[in-house]
């Protein structure tokens, strides 16, 4: 088939197989009932009867789709004969020859028969040109275009402008498509486009959405309305807003915001019309503020550790593995000469957004020390506790002497006060006592701290009740200006190499504590259940009258060998929410808990205390979950324990930014993290995070911390390659392994 010049061809041929021949057909509605007759393919009508001698017979055949008839004629001599050619639908006549006939319209009319003969028709694809015109504001797909059967045109406004009307051809308008009829004939389509509000939606930053629209001539005001997944009806949010205004922001932190709505009214008075919709359906990854240190460098790991105040304005996060041998605040970055001697790294949000301000060493820097393990920071900021479990010093004192060296991996944390925006080393805290000459005890391993910042709970995972090393906790209260450890704690059920204490939370008030031994060997909520190893454990603590209990001993509804339960976990503000994970866990989730089947693909076990008592409430797994996923890494509840953050840093989805697409698997390790919210007495979930740009084995979700109220989100990715340093550099300079990243949202 020739394509004529300049000219396009609307989709929608095919070729199907009809009797022995291959036919184009039409799709746009032309179906065949059967070959032969109808005019397809070649046929050849002569008839097997001998007419009279006395009289003449006509014979027809024909190509292409159509129809003769009649298909064949007897006439006398000096007679003629007529026939009515008919194309099927996107055809038409292309030519008629023999018995010496003429065509009109579409009878074929034979000259006066003297003898016997036969007519061949041709019938051939019918292209039709139609052309397309706008008044400037708006364009057709195409001008021109050479069509068969029927047209599908797609008109697109130009910003600001709506179609108004749509002529020629017969055709119909749906939205901005406009369909003919089967073409008959070349033919012209117009349209034309008047003024219109058309509402768009940008993010502004991480927590400001800004919806914008053009000016509708003649309109008074404007309504803007939303609609959410808890109230799908369309609400005001802004009534009344005056001409030329033109613009909207409405606050919402993205991590937060799914299936959200919003339209326009555009009103005349009292007359109202609505505009298109718009929904949250970008990434918005450019709103995420990526943080790196301000001195990164290979195997580093910043973003080993980080922890969020409760009102979402200081960050610290520690590099575990920096090697600069500077001392105190503030001291010599570019220094090299110490391995895993540590660093923490603070960050204040103010008016000009996250700036750093401070980078803090230990006032007793060695290598080997890994400053930062743990960290821990007060409601409000203005205290930071910094673990350090394999500090050297065989000191037993708070503010003991830091620069004894002979008792390696005995631990020690510090305490930082920061006033009139100044950092500064308030307490070196010790365990009251040490192991034996010979043993560690990693003093440091987990820290945590009540809102006021007055309350320390310091874990020491190789701590000994009596001769057995099971780890015990110490609790620091700051009275009298000064630091003194005032409680130790135990498990009523410990045993050697349980590591009580790998992790800590306390509630704001600091009277109750969770703590996890994720080591423990009893199979079920009975501590003296038969052993299933490394399957795990939490303990929950209270004080009353300044005494402290153990008052719960938790375990997960599917224990597993080396399931690690309790490895991390999470506290309400009130104490009566725990969130626990468990990256180790292989189920396909709450239906089927005993199932295997997704080894290391994670879960995140949530406990409820009702009166004191604690009971398992639900098992969550990520809706995307896969093996390997490691989905319950990292954990953190709000203040009220009705959002819960959730890492996973083995996912592997190539998208960036917010509920991208949650099947894809193109990028080994990006790592992922996931909001969940409590409703209707259960949590489900309600966004997917991913990093700026998904990248091999960052690892994003290693860490994970969220403010009180939950509007502020920080992920810690320590597998991250950028050699950019500060706030939002670049994070495609592949130049530093596992530098470190922080991405805030």
């Amino acid at each position: 088939m020739e394509k004529l010049a300049g000219s396009r061809f609307i989709k929608g041929i095919s070729i199907v197989k009809s009797c022995t021949q291959y036919l184009p057909i039409i799709l746009a509605g032309l179906f065949l009932s059967s070959c032969g007759g109808g005019g397809g393919g070649e046929s050849n009508n002569n008839s097997e009867i001998p007419a009279p001698e006395s009289h003449i017979t006509v014979s027809t055949r024909s190509t292409g789709l159509g129809s003769i008839t009649p298909t064949n004629a007897t006439k006398s001599p000096g007679e003629i004969a007529e026939f009515t050619l008919s194309p099927a639908y996107g055809y038409k006549i292309d030519s008629v020859s023999g018995c010496d006939g003429h065509l009109e319209g579409n009878i074929y009319s034979t000259s006066e028969l003297s003898e016997n003969c036969g007519v061949q028709v041709s019938f051939s694809l019918s292209f039709y040109e139609l052309t397309t015109q706008t008044d400037g504001n708006g364009a057709f797909e195409f001008e021109r275009v050479q069509a068969i059967g029927q047209a599908r045109l797609i008109i697109t406004p130009n910003p600001g402008f709506i179609i108004d009307q749509v002529t020629g051809c017969g055709g119909t308008l749906n939205g901005n498509i406009y369909t003919t009829p089967f073409l008959t004939e070349d033919c012209l389509v117009s349209a034309t486009f008047k003024k219109f509000s058309i509402l768009e939606m940008s993010a502004k930053d991480s927590k400001t959405l800004l919806l914008s629209w053009g000016e509708t001539p003649n309109a008074s005001h404007y309504n803007l309305l939303i609609s959410t997944a808890a109230q799908p009806d369309f609400q005001p949010i802004a009534t009344q807003i005056k001409k030329n205004t033109g613009q909207h922001e409405y606050s919402t932190p993205l991590h937060l915001t799914s299936n959200i709505r919003f339209k326009l009214e555009i009103c005349t008075n009292n007359n109202c019309t609505d505009s298109n919709i718009v929904s949250f359906e970008k990434s918005y990854s450019e709103t995420i503020t990526y943080i790196k240190a301000s001195n990164p460098d290979t195997l580093d790991y910043f973003g080993s550790e980080i922890a969020l105040s409760a009102d979402g304005k200081t960050l610290a996060i520690s590099s575990t593995a920096e090697q600069s041998n500077a001392k105190g605040i503030n001291g010599d970055q570019a220094d090299n000469s110490i391995m895993y001697a540590g660093a923490v790294y603070t960050f204040s949000h103010g008016d000009s957004g996250w700036q750093q301000d401070a980078y803090i060493k230990a006032s007793n820097t060695d290598e080997w020390d890994v400053f930062g393990h743990s960290i821990a920071l007060n409601a409000d900021g203005s205290i930071l506790v910094i673990g350090v479990p394999d500090e050297d010093s065989g000191s037993t004192q708070v503010n003991g002497d830091q620069e004894d060296n002979s008792r390696p991996s005995i631990g020690a944390a510090y305490v930082f006060k920061k006033t009139n925006k100044a950092w500064e080393q308030q307490a070196y805290l010790k365990p009251s006592q040490l192991p034996p000459s010979g043993h560690v005890l990693e003093f440091g391993k987990a820290i945590s701290i009540n809102s006021a910042g007055d309350q320390i709970a310091v874990g020491s995972i190789w701590g000994r009740t009596g001769s057995i090393a099971g780890g015990v906790v110490h609790v620091f209260e700051h009275k009298n200006n000064s630091w003194t450890e005032s409680h130790t704690l135990s498990a009523s059920n410990t045993d050697i190499g349980d590591q009580f204490g790998d992790s800590i939370k306390m509630s704001n008030d600091g009277n109750t504590i969770a703590i996890g031994a994720p080591h423990k060997n009893s199979s079920n909520q009975n501590p003296s259940g038969k052993p299933l190893r490394e399957s795990g454990a939490v303990y929950i603590f209270n004080k009353s009258n300044n005494t402290w209990s153990q008052t719960a001993y938790l375990k997960s509804k599917n224990p597993i060998e080396y399931g690690f339960f309790g490895s991390n976990i999470s506290l309400s503000g009130d104490g009566n929410t725990l969130a626990v994970g468990a990256p180790s866990e292989s189920s396909t989730g709450e239906s089927n808990p005993s199932s295997t089947s997704l080894p290391m693909s994670g879960a995140v076990y949530v406990f409820k205390s009702l009166d004191g008592t604690w009971n398992q409430a639900q098992l969550l797994k990520s809706e995307n979950k896969e093996q390997a996923d490691l989905f319950g890494m990292s954990v953190s509840l709000n203040q009220s324990g009705n959002i819960l953050a959730v890492g996973a840093p083995g996912e592997d989805g190539g998208n960036s930014g917010f509920n991208g697409d949650q099947l894809s698997n193109s990028v080994d390790g990006a790592g992922a993290a996931y909001i969940f919210a409590y409703e209707n007495e259960r949590f489900v979930q309600k966004t997917y995070i991913k990093s700026k740009k998904a990248v091999t084995k960052t690892g994003i979700g290693r860490q994970i911390s969220i403010s009180a109220d939950g509007t502020t989100l920080a992920v810690g990715a320590p597998f991250d390659d950028s050699r950019a340093s500060g706030i939002n550099g670049d994070p495609e300079e592949k130049e530093k392994r596992s530098s470190g990243a922080v991405f805030l949202y």
